[in-house]
């Protein structure tokens, strides 16, 4: 016991000097950078074939240069609509960087920088400042893409006709979902069960894949603190570790204030199915997971895959994060209710965002506790 102990000891001491270090994450047509990300107020970005760059919050001293030249600024980056921030194109060349040239530590931020070749490239992208609801009256698209520095996002209210596929939610920007490298931390099973799940999602940046271009609608909700995720016996519970980016390549996660998720409930359902997928777990920081007292710890890398028929679960989950790289998803899906026949409600026609919709909100029976670190 007293080695385990200094191992998470060990391991801790470590994790307060890397989560401050440099750690973004680069995709094939893109990055996405935060403000931990800058060392000495900078941090460069490629722009090869020029690009396009998105922010999520208005800041004139954080600016766009090339080779010390100031090219734009986040507040005009975004725009005169913060709700969808029009970006801003920047031509083919080197040396871009973001510059935080306040006399101070930089803002929470992120940035999304695509390039002009990426798939997917006119995908709408939104800043919300509280909730969003996306309908069809505006956007028809099969993508849209969030950029939220908030610790994270409750989806609901998915609805369509969905003829090629469920609902998708992936922890990268549009340019990402198509590479087979990555995979959602959220796929809905039936259209029933997308109606009914409330996945909570903790990543800077994410990407719902409605599966079709066409009516469709969805609800996201910024969320920060201890938060109880929705759970009954016919849908779909997500937990992930804070910051998984869910593609085999990444070598970092996103940065996270949260380090810690711990969930206790007891739920009665007709089915339960569980999928993960995790990588660079150390033993001192397994993810200690069982249902029923049946243990299915995760540490190291790989991925679980399991069903249950009918019975009273009873589901345990702890993990705390001390080392910066480590990563996991975890979806449950309960019941196996089949869709009824035409459930497709009407779109909704609004399209707001509402700021008094950031207080965090209670549902189930569980007792959830997601800690932020004391460092980072």
């Amino acid at each position: 016991v007293s080695l385990f102990r200094a191992m998470r000891l060990f391991f801790l001491i470590l994790s307060t000097l890397f989560i401050v270090s440099d750690a973004r994450v680069t995709f094939t047509y893109s990055e996405v950078i935060q403000a931990n990300d800058l060392v000495g107020n900078t941090a460069g970005f490629k722009c090869t074939n020029g690009c396009r760059v998105y922010v999520d919050l208005k800041f004139s001293t954080m600016k766009i240069t090339q080779n010390g030249v100031v090219i734009t600024d986040f507040a005009e980056i975004i725009g005169k609509d913060s709700f969808t921030p029009k970006g801003f194109d920047l031509p083919a060349g080197n040396n871009y960087k973001v510059e935080n040239q306040a006399n101070q530590k930089p803002p929470p931020f992120v940035l999304y920088a695509v390039d002009n070749k990426a798939p997917n490239f006119k995908t709408p992208v939104f800043d919300p400042q509280g909730t969003v609801g996306i309908n069809s009256g505006n956007w028809k698209n099969r993508y849209f893409t969030i950029l939220s520095s908030f610790d994270a996002m409750w989806y609901y209210g998915f609805n369509g006709t969905f003829p090629a596929g469920y609902p998708k939610i992936y922890t990268t920007g549009f340019d990402a979902v198509l590479d087979d490298r990555c995979h959602p931390v959220y796929e809905a099973r039936s259209q029933y069960q997308a109606e009914q799940s409330w996945p909570m999602i903790y990543a800077p940046i994410i990407t719902v894949d409605f599966g079709y271009e066409g009516t469709h609608t969805a609800i996201a909700n910024q969320k920060s603190g201890a938060i109880d995720p929705l759970k009954n016996g016919a849908a779909s519970t997500v937990y992930m570790s804070p910051g998984h980016v869910g593609c085999s390549f990444a070598q970092n996660a996103y940065y996270s204030p949260v380090n810690e998720i711990e969930d206790v409930f007891m739920l009665q359902a007709d089915s339960l199915d569980i999928s993960a997928v995790y990588s660079n777990i150390e033993i001192a920081e397994t993810v200690h997971f069982s249902v029923n007292n049946v243990k299915m710890d995760m540490v190291g890398s790989s991925s679980i895959s399991q069903h249950y028929g009918p019975s009273h679960f009873n589901v345990n989950l702890a993990w705390t994060r001390l080392t910066p790289t480590s990563s996991f998803s975890l979806q449950l899906d309960f019941g196996t209710k089949p869709d009824p026949p035409q459930t497709t409600r009407a779109p909704s026609n609004d399209l707001s965002t509402t700021s008094h919709a950031r207080r965090p909100l209670a549902f189930g029976l569980s007792a959830t506790v997601i800690m932020l670190a004391m460092f980072g």
